[in-house]
C-alpha cells in the first residue's frame, strides 16, 4: 500500500492534481493576497454585537469593523509578537474562547509565523486542555478571560499529566490588564510569560521582526500544515486532524463554485465554535479566501436566545446552523403558528401548501443534468403567499437577504426540513467531517438539491459506497494530511487505494444524491445477531412524535430494542444545563393533549402523556423497516441531553456511547421490568401452559 498520509507537523503533504482541476494549487497566502489586492478596503470582520464579558471588560471595541487590510495588519502584529517571543516554526498555538477578532487574529497570526493553529473547545476541562497543548507541543496559548486562564494555571500548579513543558507564552483577552498583571507571577514561576492581548501585539511595535515574519510566510508551500482540528474524542483520546494550505483553499473555493459564487458582499454570522471545521471554513476561510464579511455574535448567542436578535441585525446572506439551531427556530415557529386562528390560520395553512410545492419543484436535476434549484415554480399563488406569509416569516427570523440556509454536523429530522420547506426556506444539507476539511457532499443551487439527502459530491472529488459495508468513502484534495503523531490511526482512516473511510453508511441515487443511513460503529447488534442502525429508527420515531426533544434507541445484545426519550426544556443560560421548565413544541403539545404538566418532572408523572407516547411508539413502529429494529418500550431520560453532562458535543451532536454509559443502569433495570411484564403477559395469553 502506498503511504498517502503524513504525521509530523513539519512534513510536506504531496498534493495530487488532475489536468482538469478548476482550482489551482495555492498557499493560503496566495489566495488571501487576491482578496487584499481586489477587496482590501471592504469589510472582513465586525465586532458590533460584542458586549461586555462576564468580567466586565472587553478587549474589542464595540461596533468596530475591520477591513481585510486592517485584519491582515492585526494578524501580522500577532505573528511579529510570536517571533519576538522566540516562537519556533511548526509549533502550535492553542486558542480557547468564544469567536472574536482576537481569536481569528491569533489563528491567522500563528499561520503567518509558520506555526499551526489549534482551536480548543470552550467546554474543555483542564485535563483536556493539557492533553491538546502537550500533544500539539503548544508554545503559546491564547485564552478568553479568567475562567479559561484558570484551567492552564491549574495544569501548571498541579502538574497535570506532567504539566506543559513546551508552553512559554499565554495571551489573555477579555480580561482587565490590571488583573492580568496581578497574575503574571503565578505563571512566571512555571517559566511561562503571561500577556494581556493588546500588550502582546504591541511587543514588536518597531517592526524589528517584520522581515522575519514575511520570510516565514513566503517560505510556506501548499502542502504545509496550517491547522489542527481535534476530534471530540467520543471513542477514545482526541485525534489531531492535520489541515494543509491546499486542503483549505481547495475546499473553500470549490464550495463557493457550487453556491452561485459566494464572496465579497456576502455576510455570515459567526457563532459556531471556531475549533470546529465548519466554523473554520465559514467564519475564517470565507472572509480570508473568498472576501466575505463575518460578524461575531454575542458570546451568549446560543444560551440566552440573542441569536435571533443578531440575525435580524446582521441580515446574513448565508446561514450555517447545526440541526438543533434549526430545530429551536422551528419550535418557535410552531408555537407562533399554534396561536393563529380563523382567517389567519387558513391563510397560513394555504401558504404552507404553496411553499411546500415550490420547494419540491426545486428538487433533483433536469433531463440535461442541471440543477432545478434556481428555477422553482409557483406563479401568482406563490407571489401572494410570499407577500402575506413568507416575507414576514423571513423578516422575523432575520433572513430577508439569506439565499443559502445550510445545515450540517449532525442528522436533522424530516419534520424540521418539512417545516422550513413549507415556508419556502429550503435547508441545504451538507455532509462531511474534519478529515475532509468539511464538505464531502452538499446540496447547493449549482449541484442540486433533494430534501432529506446530503447532496452530491463536491467537484474535483470522488465519492463511492463500499458494496460490502455500505460505507461512504471519498477521495480528493479536500482529504486531510493525516493525524498528528498517529501513524496507526492515519493508516486505518484510509482504504488501500487512498479513499477516506468515513465510518458512515449511505446510499447514492441515480442522480448522484447521497443519503446517510447510519454509522458503522453505532450499529446495535441484538441478541439474535441482527444489525440495527439506530439513526433511521430514531428518525421514524421523531416523525411520529415531533414533540420529543430526543429519542435514543438501545438494545445491544438484547432480544428487542428500547428507547430513551425526553421533552424540550429551557436551558439555563449561565450553565447550559437543562431546567425543569418545558418549552416550545413540547409545551404546546402537552397543552394540546389535555395535560396540565408544564415541567419535565410533572410530565414524567403524567398518565395522559404516557398514553400519548405509548400511542406514538406504535405509530412510529409502522414507519420502521423491520420488527427487529422496532423499539418495544420506552423510558424517560432523567434530563434532556446537554453539553455539561458530556452527552452532546460542542456542535450539539449526540455522544451516543456516553448516553449508553450514563444511563446503563436505567436501561438494564428497564429490561428487567419489561422482560417480567412480557413474560407475565405471555402466561396470561397461553393460560400458563
Amino acid at each position: 500500500m502506498v503511504k498517502r498520509f503524513v504525521t509530523k507537523a513539519s512534513d510536506v503533504y504531496p498534493i495530487r492534481t488532475d489536468d482538469d482541476d478548476k482550482i489551482p494549487v495555492q498557499t493560503f497566502w496566495e489566495a488571501n493576497k487576491t482578496i487584499l489586492d481586489d477587496h482590501g478596503d471592504e469589510p472582513a470582520y465586525t465586532t458590533f454585537t460584542q458586549t461586555k464579558a462576564d468580567t466586565g471588560y472587553c478587549t474589542s471595541e464595540s461596533n468596530k469593523t475591520y477591513s481585510h487590510k486592517e485584519f491582515y495588519s492585526e494578524a501580522q502584529k500577532f505573528a511579529q509578537a510570536l517571533v519576538a517571543c522566540g516562537f519556533p516554526r511548526h509549533k502550535a498555538v492553542n486558542i480557547i474562547g468564544f469567536n472574536s477578532v482576537e481569536w481569528v487574529s491569533a489563528d491567522m497570526g500563528s499561520m503567518m509565523a509558520f506555526g499551526i493553529s489549534a482551536g480548543v473547545y470552550e467546554t474543555s476541562s483542564a485535563e483536556a486542555c493539557q492533553y491538546q497543548a502537550a500533544h500539539s507541543e503548544a508554545h503559546t496559548v491564547v485564552v478568553e478571560g479568567e475562567m479559561q486562564l484558570m484551567k492552564y494555571q491549574k495544569i501548571l500548579d498541579d502538574a497535570i499529566e506532567g504539566g506543559l513543558s513546551d508552553l512559554k507564552v499565554i495571551v489573555v483577552y477579555n480580561m482587565n490588564p490590571e488583573d492580568v498583571s496581578a497574575r503574571k507571577e503565578a505563571f512566571r514561576k512555571h517559566g511561562v510569560t503571561l500577556y494581556e492581548y493588546k500588550q502582546f501585539i504591541a511587543l514588536d511595535k518597531n517592526d524589528t521582526h517584520l522581515a522575519e515574519v514575511n520570510e516565514r510566510k513566503n517560505a510556506q508551500v501548499a502542502g504545509n500544515c496550517i491547522k489542527l482540528v481535534y476530534t471530540s474524542g467520543t471513542t477514545g483520546v482526541p485525534k489531531a486532524v492535520m489541515i494543509s494550505h491546499d486542503n483549505m483553499v481547495f475546499t473553500t473555493k470549490t464550495a463557493a463554485l457550487t453556491m452561485n459564487g459566494i464572496g465579497p458582499g456576502d455576510r455570515v454570522l459567526s457563532y459556531l465554535p471556531l475549533s470546529h471545521i465548519a466554523a473554520q471554513m465559514l467564519d475564517f476561510g470565507f472572509p480570508c479566501i473568498l472576501g466575505g464579511h463575518a460578524t461575531f455574535a454575542r458570546p451568549d448567542a446560543l444560551k440566552s436566545g440573542t441569536l435571533g436578535q443578531s440575525l435580524v441585525a446582521v441580515q446574513p446572506t448565508i446561514l450555517m446552523g447545526v440541526p438543533r439551531v434549526w430545530e429551536k427556530i422551528a419550535a418557535k415557529l410552531r408555537a407562533m403558528g399554534a396561536e393563529s386562528t380563523g382567517l389567519k390560520l387558513k391563510i397560513g395553512s394555504w401558504a404552507k401548501g404553496v411553499g411546500f410545492q415550490r420547494t419540491a419543484s426545486r428538487e433533483g436535476l433536469t433531463a440535461a443534468g442541471e440543477s432545478k434549484f434556481t428555477n422553482p415554480t409557483g406563479g401568482l399563488g406563490y407571489s401572494l403567499a410570499n407577500a402575506l406569509v413568507f416575507s414576514k416569516v423571513r423578516a422575523a427570523l432575520g433572513l430577508n437577504h439569506c439565499r443559502l440556509c445550510v445545515t450540517g454536523a449532525a442528522p436533522i429530522s424530516m419534520d424540521t426540513l418539512d417545516l422550513f420547506a413549507a415556508l419556502d426556506i429550503p435547508l441545504l444539507e451538507v455532509y462531511g467531517q474534519s478529515e475532509n476539511c468539511g464538505p464531502a457532499s452538499i446540496c447547493t443551487p449549482n449541484l442540486g438539491y433533494r430534501k432529506g439527502s446530503v447532496g452530491r459530491k463536491i467537484p474535483g472529488s470522488e465519492l463511492r459506497i463500499d458494496p460490502e459495508t455500505q460505507e461512504v468513502q471519498f477521495t480528493g484534495r479536500h482529504v486531510f494530511m493525516g493525524y498528528l503523531k498517529n501513524e496507526e490511526k492515519s493508516a486505518d482512516a484510509l482504504t488501500e487505494d487512498g479513499y477516506l473511510a468515513s465510518g458512515d453508511q449511505g446510499t447514492i441515487d441515480k442522480e448522484g444524491f447521497v443519503s446517510i443511513t447510519g454509522r458503522i460503529k453505532e450499529l446495535i447488534i441484538g441478541a439474535g445477531g441482527e444489525n440495527v442502525a439506530p439513526l433511521p429508527v430514531e428518525k421514524a420515531m421523531k416523525k411520529a412524535m415531533p414533540y420529543l426533544s430526543n429519542c435514543v434507541v438501545f438494545g445491544e445484545r438484547k432480544p428487542y430494542m428500547g428507547m430513551l426519550v425526553s421533552l424540550c426544556v429551557e436551558m439555563d443560560p449561565a450553565t447550559m444545563k437543562p431546567t425543569d421548565q418545558l418549552e416550545g413544541v413540547s409545551l404546546q403539545w402537552t397543552k394540546s393533549v389535555g395535560s396540565k404538566a408544564a415541567t419535565y418532572s410533572a410530565a414524567k408523572q403524567c398518565e395522559v402523556i404516557k398514553r400519548e407516547i405509548d400511542a406514538g411508539l406504535k405509530e412510529g413502529a409502522e414507519l420502521v423497516i423491520s420488527r427487529a429494529a422496532t423499539p418495544r418500550f420506552w423510558i424517560w431520560l432523567e434530563e434532556d441531553l446537554n453539553i455539561p453532562a458530556d452527552l452532546l458535543g460542542p456542535t450539539l451532536k449526540m455522544k451516543r456511547n456516553n448516553v449508553y454509559k450514563v444511563f446503563h443502569e436505567q436501561i438494564e433495570k428497564a429490561y428487567a421490568e419489561n422482560d417480567a411484564a412480557f413474560k407475565q403477559k405471555a402466561e396470561v395469553t397461553t393460560g400458563g401452559n
